[in-house]
């Protein structure tokens, strides 16, 4: 969607970077394979809808030590 922001492939790209943004889970796997494929550095932002559970992570206004893991 247009409307994400910020636009982390458009900003590696301003630095002269390659980069891909991930919206579909389907397509995941052939992002991580082209981003392994760069002989430079790359920027894979991969868009995660909030109702999907992700772990671990760290939640707002937490530290590290907070983790959650499982």
């Amino acid at each position: 969607p247009d409307g994400l922001y910020p636009d982390f492939v458009a900003i590696a790209k301003g630095f002269g970077l390659n980069g891909r943004r991930i919206l579909c889970k389907d397509d995941l796997r052939a992002g991580i394979r082209e981003m392994l494929a760069s002989k430079e550095a790359f920027v894979l932002d991969v868009v995660v809808p909030n109702n999907e559970h992700v772990l671990p992570f760290i939640p707002q206004g937490k530290s590290a030590k907070e983790l959650i893991v499982g």
